[in-house]
């Protein structure tokens, strides 16, 4: 190799070693240079994906905090009152008490309830009003739809703040 190298003329040599500068500085580009320059793009992508996600998340944590805090207001029930004389008489009240087919007291704080083709919206007021005006939630429902408007409910109501 030394041999063939001496044996070129100073202006071949230049022109090589020119030559093999260039394709080592491409060489060196392609290889090193732009991949990593391609890496911190990808990084930075990520880097300012990671900030959305994280600004998002704080507003979702300050949410859950309001609702939480929201929740914890709401109307706990009276224990002066039995349960299922709160039951019945709002039941009575949304005309969904005499499609109740069976009443089973789950201890002195909850109550299952059978219902057969009540109106959804009756249903859904009074669940509405035994939770805002009563302090009782619901723990369960399974609703069966059977007719256009009219469904069999299971419901299980708690006492909120029954523990």
């Amino acid at each position: 190799m030394r041999q063939w190298w001496t044996a070129r003329s100073p202006s071949e040599r230049r022109l090589l070693l020119a030559g093999g500068l260039v394709v080592f500085a491409t060489l060196y580009y392609v290889l090193l240079v732009e991949p990593l320059l391609q890496a911190r793009a990808r990084q930075l992508t990520q880097l300012r994906a990671a900030q959305v996600l994280q600004v998002t998340l704080q507003d979702y944590a300050a949410q859950a905090a309001a609702l939480r805090a929201s929740s914890d207001s709401r109307r706990r029930f009276d224990g002066d009152v039995s349960l299922l004389s709160v039951v019945n008489t709002t039941a009575a009240q949304a005309g969904t008490r005499e499609l109740t087919r069976r009443i089973n007291p789950l201890g002195p704080r909850a109550v299952s309830l059978f219902i057969d083709d009540v109106p959804f919206t009756d249903l859904a007021r009074w669940l509405t009003t035994l939770d805002s005006g009563h302090g009782v939630e619901v723990e369960r429902a399974v609703l069966d739809a059977t007719r256009p408007g009219l469904v069999d409910a299971q419901v299980t109501l708690r006492a909120r703040g029954a523990d």
